[in-house]
């Protein structure tokens, strides 16, 4: 979570690209415009602190930011980055476990031996937010502002980064070590795979519905 001249607020869940946005956003305003938890050592500390105090998080939903953030709502303008399509999420999650435990041996430990079927089956998926859940108030209203669609992520970015006097920069890409597919992660599903992920996002797909936001759902697999 980042906020920005105490006014810009953004907000994401996870493999959403909200790192990305976050971190450069961090890597190129001075430290007196922006309060930030994540994107930086320090920052990830503050983050786990806040968090066990149940308090505001880098991954915190817009309701407690809305809850738990001391600046008066009505100037805040609240960005969530990005409505990135669920079956992208849960597939780049999951083969972002996998890379991180080759390379530290010990973090997300119960991916060693899980096929990404077991995966959609396992407590694990419950690190994948549904974003009615995370962006949704009680009613299932849309409490951001604005939503930014994942396909235009970049041009956004630039476009922020303008309107904050830095002119012509680009979003980073910090993660260069994703498997490539051919149509995005739509490979990694077997029919049934995706008719289950498919029910558990149900609220989410019906809230981009309302929102006229909504993915083209994919052909069957």
């Amino acid at each position: 979570m980042l906020i920005i001249d105490d006014k810009i607020v953004i907000a994401h869940m996870k493999k959403c690209g909200g790192t990305s946005v976050c971190k450069g956003l961090v890597e190129t305003l001075p430290k007196a415009r922006i309060d930030f938890l994540g994107y930086t050592p320090e920052g990830e500390e503050r983050s786990a602190a806040s968090r066990r105090r149940k308090g505001l998080w880098k991954h915190s939903p817009v309701q407690d930011i809305v809850d738990k953030t001391p600046l008066p709502r009505e100037n805040l303008t609240i960005y969530l980055v990005s409505l990135r399509p669920w079956w992208d999420r849960v597939a780049s999650f999951y083969f972002h476990a996998k890379r991180y435990h080759r390379k530290t041996g010990h973090k997300y430990p119960w991916v060693k031996d899980m096929a990404f079927s077991a995966f959609l089956r396992s407590p694990y998926i419950e690190e994948i937010e549904c974003l009615d859940v995370f962006s949704g108030g009680p009613d299932g209203q849309p409490l951001a502002d604005v939503y930014v669609p994942y396909s235009s992520l970049s041009t956004w970015y630039t476009t922020l980064a303008t309107e904050l006097g830095y002119p012509s920069v680009e979003l980073p890409e910090y993660n260069r070590g994703r498997p490539k597919f051919a149509d995005g992660y739509l490979e990694c599903y077997n029919a049934a795979d995706f008719e289950l992920m498919a029910e558990r996002f149900r609220g989410e797909d019906a809230m981009l519905e309302r929102m006229g936001m909504s993915h083209p759902r994919p052909t069957p697999l």
